[in-house]
């Protein structure tokens, strides 16, 4: 199975968490943006994750919200305007960056870094994976997915992408954990995410014993090194290069890395 193959591919390289651009943001920049993308890059992120969203003509566009007006120029739910429309709203915060497709994030994609694909609509399932199967990108990218049919469709149609299963509800109460994680083991997931404040080494033991890798949001940079020791996998930022820092602050300290426990 290809999560199987990513899991030992990963866990062999993965001497320390994988370091995760939240929403393609860095201090001082606009989220989902094509400048962001090249800026988490060079702050040293190893993937960038960015939010998906429809045109009302069905072009993937990246941009968290479903309508336009806190982070881009405009008003009114993308999903209901035309792509011309959605491509020149500019973003707040930028130095002339407009809203940007898919096609195009895809385009300046630089080397080594992946990319994270959060499908905020779930219909966009069929046009993203059309776009990322056109850039030849499904080597360097990630599905931030919610539902286990999803993830077992777009591993039918490009089984080099590989799968994040979101299930934030499940995560957080312990009696729906191990379903979870059956779950994302089960459709061929390689990662699952779970809140910053759950990760102990009980929690990324259960999720290796899988053979899943374990991500999540950064909320309080001093618990770091203590999250890497019980194997945290990903750290998801908005400072890629702050955590950059601590990382390698922490391997200056001796502090063990996060050890694999399959």
């Amino acid at each position: 199975m290809a999560a199987a193959r990513w899991w030992g591919i990963l866990r062999r390289m993965n001497r320390r968490p994988l370091i995760i651009t939240h929403r393609a943001k860095v201090p001082a920049g606009p989220e989902n943006s094509l400048s962001g993308i090249l800026r988490a890059a060079a702050a040293g992120a190893d993937i960038v994750e960015v939010d998906v969203r429809r045109s009302l003509d069905g072009v993937p566009f990246l941009h968290h919200d479903p309508v336009l007006g806190r982070t881009a120029a405009g008003f009114g739910p993308i999903r209901l305007l035309p792509a011309v429309v959605v491509g020149r709203s500019r973003l707040r915060g930028g130095d002339g960056d407009t809203v940007p497709t898919l096609a195009a994030a895809l385009s300046v994609l630089p080397a080594g870094l992946e990319i994270g694909l959060h499908l905020k609509d779930q219909g966009a399932l069929v046009a993203v994976l059309r776009g990322v199967e056109a850039a030849e990108a499904a080597g360097r990218t990630w599905l931030w997915l919610h539902r286990v049919d999803d993830a077992r469709a777009a591993l039918d149609r490009l089984p080099e992408v590989r799968i994040t299963l979101l299930d934030a509800g499940a995560a957080r109460r312990r009696s729906g954990r191990r379903g979870y994680f059956d779950r994302a083991a089960a459709c061929g997931a390689t990662a699952v995410s779970v809140p910053w404040n759950l990760v102990d080494e009980e929690l990324t033991t259960e999720a290796h014993t899988r053979r899943l890798l374990v991500y999540s949001v950064e909320h309080d940079r001093s618990q770091l090194p203590a999250f890497i020791a019980a194997g945290l996998d990903g750290v998801i930022t908005d400072d890629p290069a702050g955590v950059a820092t601590s990382i390698r602050n922490a391997a200056d300290r001796g502090d063990p890395p996060g050890r694999s426990k399959d």
